[in-house]
């Protein structure tokens, strides 16, 4: 009679297959989770050597958000490139608003954002239609991800390579 076989708890080793669905899942997870990160640090370490150009404010708006009582100001520029324009509300390499915790502060960055008003952009000289207004440095969050797609990738790899031994 065959009895499944046993961990060092007394528990019954998990099923190859469940072992192997878990293994390309983790994978799958820790690959996207490092594209992404790994691509908004490439444009946080990039950017501040891209290019400068004046960009022409389309519309802003500043709002109070209900949870955490910051104010957070969301506007649309454009900009020309090579004859081209181009229309961003991109404020960061990873975002679109901009939050101060002072009503103060906010008023005062969004007074200067006026539609209308002329601002300085940066844009991405491989993909002109990418452009950020701040920089922004990597952050505890950037190492954080990385770290833990770097972790989970290996995991994954060995649940797929432990679930074919296992068969």
């Amino acid at each position: 009679m065959d009895t499944p076989k046993q961990l060092h708890g007394g528990r019954p080793a998990p099923a190859p297959f469940k072992l192997l669905l878990c293994g390309y899942l983790v994978i799958a997870m820790a690959m996207s989770m490092g594209y992404f990160t790994l691509t908004g640090a490439i444009d946080k370490l990039t950017s501040p050597s891209w290019p400068a150009t004046h960009a022409r404010v389309v519309s802003s708006d500043l709002n109070r958000q209900v949870k955490s009582g910051a104010w957070c100001m969301q506007m649309r520029y454009q900009y020309v490139v090579d004859h081209q324009t181009f229309d961003s509300r991109r404020l960061s390499p990873m975002s679109k608003v901009a939050c101060y915790r002072g009503k103060q502060v906010a008023a005062a960055v969004f007074e200067r954002v006026q539609p209308g008003a002329i601002i300085n952009v940066r844009y991405d000289p491989v993909n002109p239609g990418k452009s950020i207004v701040y920089l922004d440095d990597l952050d505890f969050a950037d190492v954080l991800l990385a770290g833990l797609m770097l972790a989970l990738l290996p995991a994954g790899i060995w649940c797929v390579r432990h679930a074919a031994a296992g068969r």
